[in-house]
């Protein structure tokens, strides 16, 4: 599972720059004399079930896995997952047969199994859900065919043990070799199995014994957190994928050659001194490796949509497993109650996007109050109710200030306006809004100091 074992290759080098390419084909000079020109350039890619978008057309299209093969919902079965939730996962490879003959048979039946209503029996078959129509055509998508370096005409550098199948779907008797390579299945893309740290009882698919991992995968369950038996690869590739960059930990990339280069900065231009066609630098995806020889890089932490695609002791936040000693609340363990629309029933203003409901009907009312010109305002009467004093009914209610009205010392007078002002909210109840009367306590007209405490003409009354 490591991308950094010297025994992989990246397969991204034109066919003259791959060192396994003796010049005479690609059947020979590899390890156990299988295949060679390991380093060609050819691209495969997981892919999901393919989709008819315009019903009838017979036009299919390619969709990309989201989720592992992992039961999302806490209690409910792997295959009694809604078809939206089914949809997301990787799809099942098959296993190779013990003798890594390629051949195509035998393959169980159902090829691929979507829900316990939904199977299918036969590469490319068809079928209908909730009406739309969804074709099986293999875990496995092909990429820029035409650009690949690795020559179609050497079938064993394509199916075989270093090759990039090592079965395929197709009839071998009636198909091409390209719809061979199109069906073809038991992939080799790093990783071919994973495991996964999961939580107890959550279900998944794995093999039933820690020492074959190419055995055929099935639901299985933990007794308590931990390790996984072996997973499809798929499982670790959708759980590393970043969408930014469309990369995931068996992503790479190789230079054909290397130079060394010395830049003159008086001619402001590099000079070569030496280049080298015989070495070749494979690049992957970074990591930051700990004492425990964690990856520790936090981009390279797993995907999640929900903490039991996450260890026991890691939970889904911001759509990545993080250790609990880290994250302080869990995706899962927060309640999503609101964002119910203008007209949904609601007991709670928690429960409406506007942070409105009206106790008296029991639904979400509108509140805007983004704009000065005509608010749409929530207007919850005292002892409703609320989660501001701007949701909370307006009232008029008189002001009074000591004005200030000319340039002497003593020019000022007291004045009383009537206003419309929000009620106030206290412990989430609304309550009236009390009149306003001045610090100066009552007004005496007499008294020398009685402007002391004035305001500004223009200032009354005080906006808020």
């Amino acid at each position: 599972q490591d991308n950094r074992d010297p025994g992989l290759y990246c397969r991204a080098l034109n066919l003259e720059d791959d060192p396994t390419f003796t010049g005479a084909g690609c059947n020979a000079n590899s390890p156990g004399g299988d295949g060679a020109c390991l380093y060609a350039y050819a691209s495969v890619k997981d892919q999901g079930l393919k989709t008819e978008l315009v019903s009838g057309t017979g036009n299919y299209f390619y969709t990309i896995p989201t989720t592992p093969q992992v039961a999302t919902q806490t209690g409910v079965a792997y295959y009694n997952h809604s078809v939206a939730d089914s949809l997301k996962r990787c799809l099942t490879d098959f296993s190779p047969d013990p003798t890594e003959i390629v051949n195509q048979a035998p393959f169980p039946n159902p090829y691929y199994q979507l829900t316990d209503a939904v199977a299918f029996t036969n590469y490319l078959g068809t079928f209908s859900i909730d009406g739309m129509n969804y074709q099986y055509a293999g875990p496995y998508r092909i990429v820029n065919k035409s650009l690949w370096a690795l020559p179609s005409a050497s079938e064993l550098a394509i199916f075989g043990k270093y090759g990039l199948f090592r079965k395929t779907l197709a009839d071998p008797l009636t198909s091409t070799l390209d719809q061979r390579i199109e069906a073809g299945v038991v992939s080799n893309l790093f990783p071919r199995y994973t495991k996964m740290n999961l939580s107890s009882n959550v279900q998944h698919l794995s093999t039933s014994s820690d020492l074959l991992p190419g055995e055929t995968k099935a639901v299985n369950v933990l007794g308590s957190s931990g390790e996984t038996n072996w997973m499809d690869g798929c499982n670790k590739r959708v759980s590393t994928y970043d969408s930014l960059t469309g990369e995931h930990i068996g992503s790479c990339n190789a230079t054909a050659k290397i130079e060394i280069l010395n830049e003159d900065f008086q001619l402001s231009k590099k000079l070569l001194i030496l280049e080298s066609r015989d070495l070749k630098l494979q690049l992957v995806r970074p990591a930051l490796i700990n004492d425990s020889g964690e990856n520790v890089l936090a981009s390279s932490f797993q995907n999640c949509s929900t903490n039991n695609e996450c260890g026991g002791d890691e939970c889904c936040f911001n759509k990545r497993c993080w250790s609990k000693t880290i994250v302080s609340q869990c995706l899962d363990e927060t309640q999503n109650t609101g964002n119910r629309p203008i007209g949904a029933s609601c007991s709670s203003d928690l429960q409406c996007a506007s942070l409105c409901c009206d106790q008296t009907n029991g639904v979400c009312n509108v509140h805007e109050n983004v704009t000065d010109d005509n608010p749409v305002l929530c207007g919850k009467l005292p002892g409703q109710s609320c989660i501001a004093r701007d949701w909370c009914q307006k009232q008029i209610l008189p002001e009074c200030y000591i004005v200030d009205t000319g340039p002497g010392a003593t020019d000022c007078e007291y004045r009383c306006y009537n206003v419309e002002r929000f009620g106030d909210c206290r412990d989430n109840r609304c309550i009236a809004p009390t009149p306003r009367i001045d610090d100066s306590g009552i007004w005496n007209p007499n008294d020398p100091n009685r402007c002391n405490n004035e305001r500004p003409e223009d200032s009354v009354p005080p906006p808020f």
